[in-house]
């Protein structure tokens, strides 16, 4: 008993395993490889040189990794929507150019605060790591909406666990957000490419369907063998879609700098 109270302590609630071991562990590596070979190929066949080569391999084959991580926050019943997320996360960078990945890795820390997939309770540090994890993609950034991404993955937390402390994290996030756009610009509202736009309108209508279809879906276990929280989920789709339009709409960038949580998202709302 007392070991496993230990173990529980020590470990954190934000990792997870990944392990040769597993079938699918084995597949996003090798989805991830090839994504980035055939990205370094590319560059090399367009005379960009070595370095700029392996940097497109790099690049590439860690939009695919970090959009497969996502949806398999998003969407843990379904295997298949991570793969397809990390295709077309990848390909996308290949296509386009490098992927920024500050955004997405920090919406990926904050979904597992509020969802919990895989049954693991926090511990203390966890929350400074997240706040800290912020402030960080805030200065790489710029996005503040990162900053009130974080107030709101506290709050959330907070509600499900009653933990007031959460409340103290999400004042500092909320303030960090604030003197990010005093240092640069406040958000205003700007109109995407006909593309994006079409993106957002696709992803809001699976939204619907998916949020009407949830009370019917059959969630499963949680990695611990645990009951899957339904409202966590719905809170974590939810975040993850706000932060993404927030952005996409209030920011300069038009939510390319969340790309890997974008197609993730799309993909975990897909109806099926």
């Amino acid at each position: 008993m007392s070991s496993s109270k230990n173990t529980s302590i020590v470990r954190s609630g934000l990792g997870r395993e990944f392990s040769f071991r597993y079938p699918a562990h084995r597949l996003i590596a090798g989805i991830t490889l090839a994504v980035g070979v055939l990205a370094g190929l590319l560059s090399l066949l367009a005379g960009e040189g070595l370095m700029a080569a392996v940097f497109s391999g790099l690049n590439s084959g860690g939009a695919a990794f970090v959009a497969w991580v996502l949806a398999r926050e998003l969407d843990p019943p379904r295997p298949w929507t991570g793969w397809l997320a990390a295709l077309v996360a990848g390909g996308s960078a290949i296509a386009w150019g490098p992927v920024a990945f500050a955004g997405s890795v920090l919406m990926l820390l904050l979904l597992r605060l509020v969802n919990r997939a895989a049954g693991l309770r926090l511990v203390r540090a966890d929350r400074s790591v997240l706040l800290l994890g912020a402030v960080l993609a805030l200065l790489v950034s710029g996005n503040g909406w990162l900053g009130i991404a974080a107030a709101l993955a506290f709050i959330l937390d907070a509600v499900f666990t009653d933990r007031a402390e959460n409340l103290a994290f999400a004042a500092l996030a909320w303030s960090a957000a604030l003197v990010t756009w005093w240092r640069s610009d406040w958000p205003a509202w700007q109109t995407p490419e006909p593309p994006i736009l079409w993106a957002a309108g696709i992803t809001l209508t699976f939204f619907l369907i998916w949020l009407w279809r949830l009370p019917r879906r059959d969630l499963g276990p949680d990695d611990r063998g645990g009951d899957f929280n339904r409202r966590r989920l719905l809170a974590a789709v939810v975040l993850a879609l706000g932060i993404s339009l927030l952005t996409t709409f209030g920011s300069s960038t038009g939510g390319l700098d969340l790309l890997p949580l974008w197609v993730a998202l799309l993909a975990a709302l897909l109806p099926a």
